[in-house]
């Protein structure tokens, strides 16, 4: 393990000090009189207020049995809370990259729920932690501390500190799937990895073909990746943590590896971020393999429906009618709504398993940025318990979510007069909305709730700023922890 609890402030290479605005240094009981008084001198100089995600890195302080020493601003004292935590620890994450720091030691206010507090630092401090340049012939070196621990007296400190890292490597895990440029990560190489990372956590996993997705009569699915030279796949992966007997939790994932918008095509301005057009399935991948490190007491099933849209001469056509594995049939009248056609089969194959509830994962929808921006994700679903519990479990991880409407009135729009339903609303309104709309369709036989990504799963424009977020990856463990404390 790279983090550590401490009792005790040690010499080390970097320390990290959380301050509050307009904090009096006199209340830092763990430093000396003389540390209190070069901090204070820092202080004085108005370059550091202690607003909210504020990073100062000063070299050789006096009094400091440290190299460097770090200060965050933590905000209001009485507005701390984990949000600050995340804020300031990814602030500090960011610094931490920059400098050649081999240890580094942590002195940050408690919150009142220790576990949550040590688990929210480490995942907000490696959230820095991500490369993205693996490709270049010369990557930069990429310096982190090998040890950082946390000062302070904390209860259950070795459970969340190993959560936290767990939590954090899923993360990096989503991003890395989701950061990979589309010609090394096509439906078949995604499901090799997905394959990989089962095997090594002990998870069951079947991979579908293109035949085996032909036998299963997946049309709409089939039907998006037709006009494309890469085949489709569907990933199913099972962690088993409960009794055969306990329904599972089913996260279904939309993996279109690139997304070009098919005949419906897309602008070529910032088309190269339709590889991330995968994160949905990148998360659920991410997720159960956490579920499983964590050893959760519960049974979590992760499909991820893997394809590419791409037009050519085979690729489905504005106009088309599509059979899906339901039976119902699909007038497509944009082949850019593609990622509902294949989450509609994969909604449909998951009644099979009985589940307790299923979240569909999905950047979906452009709207939804419009909507919500790249603050908080989509939420809609059939059943009120369920959205609920995943609205708590994005409030206490951070990674918000917003429930928007399904109203019956909505459904009316994606009525067809050439098929049962259409793939797009017949107005220019709700356009997230009708989306979720055509899904519950398919989603009538359970619990279901539906997560629109695409706001938030990965940042851009700008050349160096754009990487996938790994979101949802935080929600979806955390609304898995609470089923699984629950299920205790």
């Amino acid at each position: 393990m790279r983090y550590f609890v401490s009792k005790t402030v040690s010499p080390s290479d970097c320390l990290i000090i959380g301050i509050f605005k307009d904090q009096d240094v006199a209340q830092l009981s763990y430093l000396s009189a003389a540390q209190q008084a070069s901090l204070q001198a820092i202080l004085s100089l108005g370059d550091f207020t202690g607003k909210p995600g504020q990073v100062l890195l000063q070299y050789a302080v006096q009094n400091f049995d440290a190299k460097r020493v770090i200060l965050c601003g933590l905000g209001e004292a009485s507005r701390y809370s984990l949000a600050a935590i995340r804020k300031s620890m990814q602030a500090v994450g960011k610094v931490l990259i920059e400098c050649h720091a081999s240890s580094a030691q942590v002195l940050l206010p408690k919150v009142e729920d220790d576990e949550a507090f040590l688990r929210q630092a480490i995942i907000s401090l490696e959230d820095a932690h991500i490369r993205r340049d693996q490709l270049k012939t010369k990557p930069a070196p990429m310096h982190w501390p090998e040890k950082i621990s946390f000062v302070g007296e904390y209860e259950q400190s070795n459970a969340a500190l190993a959560q936290g890292e767990i939590i954090a490597n899923a993360i990096r895990l989503s991003k890395d799937l989701a950061n990979s440029p589309a010609n090394f990560s096509t439906p078949k190489i995604i499901a090799d990895r997905a394959t990989e990372i089962a095997k090594k956590d002990k998870l069951s996993v079947e991979v579908y073909d293109k035949h085996a997705l032909q036998e299963l009569k997946m049309g709409c699915l089939l039907g998006v990746a037709q006009g494309s030279s890469e085949e489709p796949r569907m990933v199913v992966m099972r962690y088993e943590g409960a009794a055969a007997s306990e329904p599972p939790i089913v996260l279904v994932g939309k993996g279109i590896t690139f997304d070009s918008g098919g005949i419906s095509l897309k602008p070529g301005a910032r088309m190269d971020e339709m590889k991330y057009d995968m994160c949905g399935a990148a998360s659920v991948i991410a997720s159960v393999h956490a579920a499983a490190q964590l050893n959760l007491p519960i049974n979590v099933i992760a499909v991820a429906v893997l394809a590419e849209n791409m037009p050519s001469g085979n690729a489905l056509k504005p106009g088309d009618v599509l059979t899906s594995m339901s039976g119902k049939t699909v007038e497509v009248l944009n082949t850019d709504a593609e990622g509902r056609l294949v989450l509609c089969d994969a909604l449909t194959f998951v009644e099979r398993f009985n589940p307790k509830a299923v979240i569909n994962v999905a950047t979906l929808t452009g709207a939804i940025i419009i909507t919500l921006g790249s603050e908080a994700n989509g939420l809609m679903g059939n059943n009120e318990d369920l959205i609920q519990t995943i609205l708590c479990a994005g409030q206490s991880s951070g990674d918000r979510a917003w429930q928007l409407p399904l109203y019956d009135e909505y459904q009316e729009l994606i009525d067809s007069a050439f098929a049962d339903i259409a793939n797009m609303g017949n107005n220019d309104g709700a356009k997230s909305i009708v989306a979720g709309c055509f899904l519950a369709r398919f989603a009538e036989k359970y619990p279901w709730a539906h997560l629109d990504i695409a706001g938030t799963a990965w940042r851009g424009p700008g050349n160096m700023q754009r990487a996938a977020t790994g979101r949802p990856v935080p929600l979806l463990i955390e609304y898995l922890m609470q089923q699984a404390q629950q299920s205790k």
